[in-house]
Formats: C-alpha cells, structure tokens, sequence
C-alpha cells in the first residue's frame, strides 16, 4: 500500500485529500487536504489523526510502501530522521568535535551505545540507540533497540 487515505475526493485529486505515506526514509508524512505541503509525524500522532477520520487507530503501518519502524522510532524520539543524525555525527567526527553530549540530550532516557566495532552487547528491554563509527571513513550508522 503506498498511501492510506484519512479523507479522499471523488475527482480522484490528490489536493483535495488527507492522507498519510511513509517517506522514502521510512517515516510517517501527513499531508493535510487542500495542501501542496506535508511533514513527518510521530507514530502517535498518526494514530490520532487515524481516530479523528473515523477509523480503527490500530493500523499495521508495516503495510506502508517504506514504512521503517526503525526510523520512526528514532523520529518519534527526536524528531530528527536516522540519516539527519548520521549526518550530524560524521560531520562532529571530520571536524573532531564529539556528538554525544548532543544526542545524550536529545534522547533523553535513552541509551546511547557507540562503538568502532559492529559487535557489541546490550541488556534487553532497555530503549537504545547503537551508534557505529567508522573510524576510517568518518561515516555514522544508527540502530534502535527498542
């Protein structure tokens, strides 16, 4: 399914329609009727504009064309997307700068784990964000542990 619609026009007329699709990031995009614009919404908040329109809040998002719960958790965490954090922490590792000050406020309770090395251990049940550095390019991959 590529988008779910919360209200549709019988002219068959994008514009006139409020829907939900998942971005090519995988994150959930609102667009409200009568707009040319959208934006990134929280899980939560999805759920909530399902229920406004009448339906069961309860939809399995995992049925959106590029739905990635990975990043939408990291999304309804931070409001930034996974590729705007890896973006961070590679340009704070090129100048020499630490991005972890900055995350550890971002995400609040959350773990963060960084490592130079895809191997790592962490306790289950914890909320976590694995942050993997690659020393010789500079380059940042997130996962969540949720």
């Amino acid at each position: 399914m590529d988008t779910l619609f919360l209200t549709s026009s019988k002219d068959n007329d994008f514009f006139d329609d409020e829907y939900i699709i998942a971005s090519v990031d995988g994150i959930l995009e609102y667009s409200p009727a009568n707009s040319f614009s959208s934006e990134y919404i929280t899980l939560e908040e999805a759920k909530n504009k399902i229920k406004s329109a009448g339906y069961n809040e309860n939809f399995d998002f995992k049925r959106l064309k590029n739905f990635n719960p990975e990043a939408q958790q990291i999304y309804d965490w931070t409001k930034k997307t996974p590729r705007q954090i890896e973006n961070y922490c590679s340009s704070c590792f090129d100048i020499g700068a630490n991005p972890l000050p900055f995350l550890r406020k971002l995400l609040g309770d959350k773990i963060i784990i960084y490592s130079t090395t895809n191997k790592f251990n962490f306790e289950k049940n914890k909320h976590c964000v694995f942050i993997f550095h690659n020393v010789n390019t500079n380059l940042v991959n997130i996962k969540v542990y949720a």
